[in-house]
């Protein structure tokens, strides 16, 4: 039995408490990341706030944003431990998770320099964040209510709760700052407007987020670990082909970071420089990740050159969007659709090719 599959919808009718191999999955893994971020962030302003001997603030900030980010994240981990169906809607719901705590983590700077300077807390971007996060969560609650009768009642309670509690946070927001916070966009520009945030900014946030989530669907799509229990001599071509890996998604993190300084207006590279910032490490990768399926099998497969193509084809088209003057949030909002040529394909029907693959080997 393969363990290559599509990410079809399945039932939520919960996850068995000794079920084998119960653990942290790839896209739980995945998600953390994006509350590392968040406290590193917590921890870099609470080192500057102690270095300047603000003590009260630096210990208040850090505690709030410590229980801010561990709820947030408490609740994701509790609900993927009994309902993680790994199929499409959950990971487009985790996604727009991810987005949300990426969003936290961008308030935690506002609120430890209101904390700074005396002011009104300034918790406006955070519970952006949370809103963002919150709706998702309500919403695998209520499919886990509605697909798990036995569950039904403590789904709902969970709704519920997060639902009342997270009105609660808003009001306490809208009450607390100085504007009031009607849509996220807005709470992140108002927020943090000493970088010049903007339209463009979010773009490049979406952008991001869609780019990293993307490349970690591809990447988990070929069982590799099944290819190398069976050609144990085939290894040093995978072990060797990730430095390629390793050093394009790095590559791409720079590139990221490149058209942030662009964004903010503190780089003279311009708009095409920074998509190519981006593009070009996307595609090694793309070559890179295609290169060493066709290594494994010793052949070449025209599949997945097909859909090598097809992601190069996708990141040439933002290159030349950015070339004839198409803003650079837009230009890499269309770079981010190139991992999802290989998902879409995947997911509709290229899973039987790659599971044929697995048990020819």
């Amino acid at each position: 039995m393969t363990a290559v599959r599509p990410h079809r919808l399945m039932r939520m009718s919960g996850r068995y408490p000794d079920e084998v191999g119960r653990s942290a999955t790839p896209l739980e893994l995945l998600f953390d990341l994006a509350f590392v971020v968040a406290f590193a962030q917590a921890g870099d302003a609470f080192a500057h706030l102690v270095a300047e001997e603000h003590l009260a603030s630096a210990i208040g900030g850090f505690v709030f944003t410590s229980v801010a980010i561990c709820w947030a994240w408490i609740n994701f981990a509790w609900f993927a431990s009994g309902f993680d169906t790994d199929d499409w809607v959950f990971r487009s719901l985790t996604i727009v998770q991810m987005g949300g705590a990426i969003v936290v983590a961008l308030g935690v700077a506002p609120l430890f320099e209101s904390l700074e300077h005396g002011g009104v807390l300034d918790n406006s971007v955070l519970v952006a964040g949370y809103v963002v996060m919150r709706v998702a969560m309500v919403a695998q609650w209520l499919r886990a209510a509605s697909q798990s009768p036995v569950y039904r009642r403590t789904a709902l309670t969970y709704a519920g709760s997060i639902l009342v509690a997270q009105i609660g946070w808003v009001i306490l927001a809208v009450t607390q700052t100085s504007s009031v916070v009607l849509v996220v966009l807005a709470a992140v520009a108002s927020a943090v407007e000493n970088v010049g945030w903007s339209q463009e900014s979010i773009l490049l946030v979406v952008a991001g987020t869609l780019l990293a989530f993307g490349i970690w669907w591809d990447y988990y799509i070929v069982p590799f670990a099944r290819f190398i229990e069976r050609h144990r001599d085939r290894a040093w071509i995978f072990g060797y082909g990730h430095i390629l890996i390793f050093a394009s998604v790095a590559a791409f993190g720079g590139g990221i970071h490149v058209a942030a300084y662009v964004v903010e207006g503190e780089a003279s590279i311009g708009v095409l420089g920074a998509v190519l910032a981006v593009a070009i490490p996307l595609a090694i990768f793309t070559i890179a990740y295609f290169g060493i399926y066709s290594s494994l099998m010793r052949r070449v497969d025209m599949l997945h050159v097909n859909l090598a193509v097809g992601m190069l084809a996708v990141l040439t088209l933002a290159v030349v969007a950015a070339a004839t003057g198409v803003s650079l949030g837009w230009s890499l909002l269309i770079a981010a659709a190139a991992p999802y040529v290989t998902v879409v394909v995947y997911e509709t029907w290229g899973y039987r090719h790659v599971a044929a693959d697995v048990e020819a080997i």
